[in-house]
């Protein structure tokens, strides 16, 4: 029998089906055992959640025990992020077991007599344990070794079962001899927490231990919500040297513009279009992304300043014909309504069900006013690997007095740097400038913008 045709209960390795974490830890063995420590609502359940339905859709068995929460609640919350467990449970691959925190040392050596015999009767491939901690927080160092280190650790190691025990941080800090106990006797050790770019709050994952599995990444940061079904990666590689660099160039078909930018907009790029208010920037871009979709290019429209009402209006002044406009999806942020990254998760959920090969992202500066320099910085370097390792080509406008001195915050994320500025003298003139390109000979080259109603076009200098 080949590797393909082994049934999924028979094969020696198990796949989480959590974006991120299979590829920071790869494949686990069975018989191993994964301890995920952090305090309340950084996100524990929710991987459980989400590992459970991977693995019972997969035709593996699981029995979720779960200590925290009531049966029913575990799955309203699964419900939350658009998973059913009542479902997974009919089929016959997922048994959910609710025991109560026990009270006393006593109570808790027989929880886990019963809750070793369960295991022994079940046999499932996956064991996860929500609340793990408050199952033997009552128990002394002997009775440790005996009922958990000689007990269901042993089993799981035994009979090839992967452990996963979500533990509350603060139990383990509350006694040495439990925390002690999980850190040995665990194969992998996760950490979960939040930590702070600028105003933003981001959820992060951390290796404090592992043994027999090679770790791609020690930390990565993750965010959680209901439209993307739990757990998102905040990927960030550390190298794009393996990303081989897209050649060719993005048609604007915008009269005068591809020839003063030398070809157009290189794909797979990332332009920033600065300038002060009354620029231009919002019409330029919003007419590229016109011309694109007129021309069968799937377009995704995000605005933090203007409101979506404004935006579809914008496009539709510069010549998006009615038979096109599915070919634009438009989304309007309130960046001062956000304040963690899982507010941002339903963007990436439409990226990846729309499928844009151009996105346009309007009023980058209300984002920085707002949140502050870091976070602009991180999701510009979020965009800016987007481009690269998903192929995409990506125009974001940003308010900006002084634009030269504003391109050098963000040169080292984009390839092409595009200046707008208004000149009074006979009446009012538009300039634009190449501040940076891919093609140097292009850098200080400007030219006039010229913005008439439902037109633009770029006249050499």
């Amino acid at each position: 029998m080949t590797g393909s045709e082994i049934p999924p209960t028979e094969q020696g390795e198990i796949e989480l089906g959590i974006p991120g974490f299979d590829d920071a830890l790869g494949k686990l063995p069975r018989g191993f055992v994964l301890c995920v420590l952090g305090g309340p609502g950084v996100g524990k359940t929710v991987f459980g959640i989400q590992a459970a339905c991977h693995a019972a859709s997969q035709g593996r068995k699981v029995l979720y025990v779960t200590v925290a929460q009531d049966s029913l609640s575990l799955k309203r919350q699964a419900a939350s992020l658009g998973r059913d467990l009542s479902k997974l449970e009919q089929s016959g691959f997922l048994k959910i077991h609710h025991i109560p925190a026990p009270v006393d040392a006593s109570e808790s050596q027989q929880t886990l007599v019963d809750l070793k015999y369960e295991v022994e009767s079940l046999s499932p491939d996956i064991l996860i344990i929500d609340g793990a901690a408050a199952l033997a927080r009552e128990l002394t160092s002997s009775a440790l070794i005996g009922m958990v280190g000689r007990g269901i650790f042993q089993v799981v190691r035994d009979r090839g079962i992967l452990l996963i025990a979500l533990l509350d941080e603060g139990i383990l800090e509350q006694n040495f001899d439990l925390k002690q106990c999980a850190m040995k006797n665990s194969d992998v050790v996760l950490w979960f927490g939040w930590r702070s770019v600028g105003k933003l709050r981001v959820r992060s994952a951390r290796v404090l231990k592992a043994r027999g599995i090679d770790v791609k990444r020690p930390e990565w940061g993750f965010a959680i919500s209901g439209v993307s079904g739990g757990i998102g990666t905040l990927f960030i590689p550390d190298s794009l040297d393996h990303v081989p660099r897209r050649e060719g160039f993005l048609s604007t078909g915008l009269p005068g513009l591809d020839e003063f930018l030398g070809g157009g907009i290189p794909k797979g790029s990332l332009t920033l279009i600065l300038g002060p208010t009354g620029a231009g920037k919002a019409e330029l871009a919003s007419a590229i992304a016109a011309n694109l979709a007129n021309r069968g290019r799937r377009v995704l429209i995000l605005s933090f300043e203007l409101v979506k009402s404004d935006v579809e209006a914008l496009v539709e002044e510069f010549g998006l014909r009615p038979d096109r406009s599915s070919y634009i999806d438009i989304h309007s942020l309130e960046p001062q309504v956000i304040d963690t990254i899982d507010q941002l998760t339903g963007v990436m959920k439409r990226i990846i069900e729309f499928r844009p090969e151009v996105i346009v992202t309007l009023g980058y500066a209300s984002l920085e006013m707002w949140l502050g320099l870091d976070v602009a910085l991180y999701l510009m370097r979020h965009m800016q690997c987007m481009a690269k390792v998903r192929d995409l080509t990506i125009l974001v406008t940003a308010r900006a007095r002084d634009p030269e001195e504003h391109a050098e915050t963000y040169a080292h994320y984009a390839d092409l740097i595009l200046s707008l500025r208004r000149e009074e003298g006979e009446g009012v003139k538009r300039v634009i400038t190449v501040l940076k390109s891919r093609n140097p000979e292009l850098e200080g080259r400007s030219g006039l913008l010229e913005i008439k109603r439902g037109s633009i076009r770029v006249i050499p200098r």
